[in-house]
Parts: structure tokens; sequence; C-alpha cells
């Protein structure tokens, strides 16, 4: 009995530690996409609660079968098959068994499993059996094979999982930023090579509320170029918490049916690039004001106003980069960046994509450790010039973040 004892309790520690963990760490965002897609945005999935609520349903399905099918002490974690099943099928989705829901290969394999499930108890009797008497007393006898049992169903249901990391990505990303968290968000996935679309217009949007996306735009892959930045036709209320309208509107406009492309999006927010927060009228209006609470108020209307402008301008400079017009981008950056006649210091103290940028201009006029940067670079890059594959490689590696690198690769 105190054998068993042992048994029946580590196999249910195991399994609450690895059920929870898995729903709360590695698919409670794939789960809170489903059940937003499936319910039409109705519901709303709490990756926390939900993880607690699963791995009960499941414990206590393991615990009703373990009543009905009385195996050995020894295949005791047989018990555990079908809850790890039905784990398997609860986060074996993607995102085309999201948007459109369907079985799969679930159809033809879930009969197959299930039969399985009664051949394994079948054989455990078998073996049980034929054992001899005096070997399945010792208690690691009995141990190791609800052990091995379960690490068998543990990697089984891992592997189960079709969706990319990308899409994991996508989908973590798109909660940090309803949460408000954007620092977060902009670190996910920070170290993969692999990237989509949609999960680099979050990023940037991301980095955008933090005012840094000039400064770490090229610190992910930019393989989609200009759309990358923003794909204002990328809108799906019925898939999305968070698409590009709302990328849109937070620029300062609203995208309508004729708006088709970045440029044209642009030019919907153009009378707010040119507009200056210190134009007269809101000077006069702001001195005018007959109180301080009035005051108070326009003043924090300005500094909105003065920060949705500064991040339309720099999704505006960030696209010219993104299509390599750099003499255009140079020409537009003292619009929006303004400088003054004595400044020796103003390429030194942009952020950095366009610090990089304006180096390839005017390299005499960077601060010493971007031009020695740029210098490294481009000796590198130069020294390897007989074989183009090995020199995309190689300054990857050491420039692969630069604005350098993605204008010449």
């Amino acid at each position: 009995m105190k054998t068993a004892g042992v048994i029946r309790y580590s196999c249910g520690i195991l399994f609450i530690l690895f059920s929870f963990a898995y729903l709360f760490f590695m698919q409670g965002d794939l789960l809170a996409q489903a059940q937003f897609v499936f319910s039409r945005g109705v519901t709303h999935y709490s990756i926390p609660v939900g993880a607690l609520v699963i791995t009960a349903v499941l414990q206590i399905l393991q615990w009703i079968v373990s009543l009905v099918v009385k195996l050995p002490s020894r295949w005791h974690a047989l018990t555990y098959y079908p809850s790890f099943l039905a784990l398997a099928m609860l986060t074996d989705f993607n995102r085309d068994t999201i948007n459109d829901f369907h079985w799969g290969a679930w159809v033809w394999l879930l009969p197959l499993l299930i039969i399985l499930f009664f051949v394994l108890i079948r054989l455990a009797e078998i073996a049980e059996e034929v054992v001899p008497d005096t070997y399945p007393n010792t208690f690691s006898s009995k141990l190791w094979p609800n052990y091995l049992v379960m690490l068998v169903m543990i990697v089984f249901c891992g592997g189960c999982h079709r969706a990319p990391d990308t899409y994991h990505y996508e989908l973590k990303t798109e909660r940090l930023i309803l949460e408000g968290r954007y620092a977060d968000a902009a670190q996910v996935g920070i170290k993969s090579l692999v990237t989509t679309e949609r999960l680099n217009n979050l990023r940037c949007y991301a980095l955008s509320k933090e005012g840094l996306l000039a400064e770490h735009l090229f610190d992910y892959p930019q393989p989609y170029g200009v759309n990358g930045l923003l794909n204002v036709n990328d809108i799906d209320t019925l898939h999305y918490r968070f698409d590009a309208g709302d990328i849109c509107f937070s620029l300062g406009a609203l995208k309508g049916k004729n708006v088709r492309s970045l440029d044209s999006f642009l030019k919907l927010v153009e009378p707010l690039l040119q507009h200056r927060a210190d134009s007269l009228a809101e000077v006069d209006s702001f001195y005018l004001a007959s109180s301080d609470s009035i005051k108070e108020a326009h003043l924090r209307r300005l500094n909105a106003n003065t920060v949705q402008r500064r991040r339309a301008a720099d999704y505006h400079l960030c696209s010219l980069l993104l299509r390599k017009k750099v003499q255009q981008f140079a020409s537009l950056l003292p619009s929006y960046y303004p400088q003054e006649e004595t400044d020796s210091t103003y390429i030194s103290s942009l952020p950095r994509s366009y610090r990089e940028a304006m180096t390839l201009l005017k390299p005499e006029l960077a601060d010493s450790i971007t031009r020695s940067q740029y210098e490294a670079y481009v000796h590198l890059r130069d020294s390897l010039s007989y074989n183009p594959l090995i020199q995309t490689n190689k300054t990857r590696r050491e420039f692969g973040d630069t604005y350098w690198w993605y204008y010449d690769h």
C-alpha cells in the first residue's frame, strides 16, 4: 500500500506540474486566440485561470479512469493516458485550424489512439501475470515503469502541437501590447532570425510606443521591407485582437477602404506631420486660458499631440529607410528633427538608424564611434567581396543589426 501510494502521488504531481507549465508558459496564448476566434470575441480566456481549470479537469478524468480501469501499481501511469490525449488534442492548434476550424488528422488518429489505450491495458495485465513473484515486490521495479510511461506520454503530448514559433511570438506580442507592456512585447523572439510580416508590424508598434522605433528598428530581421513596418491592409477583426487598423489610428488617422498602401496612409497623417506644437494659435490659446485647470488640460493635449507627431514622423522616416531612399530621407530629416545652424553634434544626437543612414551620405560628420564602426563594416565587406554568400553571412554576424547591412543586402 505504501509503494502504491508513492507511485500514485508522484505520478499525480508530475502530471499536474507538466500540465500547468505546458498550458501556462507554452500554450496559453494559443488557447486565448482559439477562444477569441471561436467565440467571435465575446468571451475572454485567462491564461493562469485556464491552466488551473484545465489541469484540474484532466486530473479528475484520470481519477475516474483509475476507478474504472483496475491496473497493477506497476502500470498506474497508464491511467493518465486519456488525460494526456485530451491535453494533446486541446493544444494541437495552428493558424489554419483556428481561423478555419477542422479536426485534421485527429479524425482518424483519435480512434486509433483509443484502441491503443485498451491494447496497452491488456498488455499490462498480461505482463503482470507472467512476471516472477519475487520481482514485482521491489520498490524500484514498480516505480521506474511508471516514470518511463509518464516520460513517453509527456514527449508525445509536447510533440503534437503544430504551430510554428513565429505564430507563438505573434500571439504573445499581441497580448503584451494589449496589456500595455510595450517594452516586453518588443523583446519577444528577439534572438530568432525567423519572423513574419505581422510579427514585425507588432514589434515596430511596440517600439514606437516606447519611442524607440528609430533606435532599434534593425535589431530585428527585415525581410519584408516597408510592409514589415506597417502593412495597412492587414486588418482582420475576426482573427486579430490588435491589427493594422489600430496601429493606423494610434498614428493619427483612420484607415479607409481607399487607403491601400503605406504611402497613401502617410498622406492622411501629413497634416499632422506638418503641424508644429509651437504654432502661434496653440501658444496664444495656452496663455489666454482663463484658469490653471484649462492650462493644464491644454498642455497635456499639446504633449500628447507632440508624441503622436513624433511617432508618425518616425514611421515616415523609417519607411524611407526600408525602401533604401536615403537621399529623400536626408532631405526630409530636418523637417522632423530640426538642426540648429551652430550644432556640430547634430548627427550624433539622432537615433541609431538615422545616424547610420546619415553616415552613408556624410561619414565625415558622424561621431567617432559610429564612424569607426562604419569603417570596420566597410573593411570587412570589401575583404569578403570574392564570395557574396560568405560576405553576407559574416557581415550579418557582426553587423546584422545595422542599417548598413540592410542597405547592402
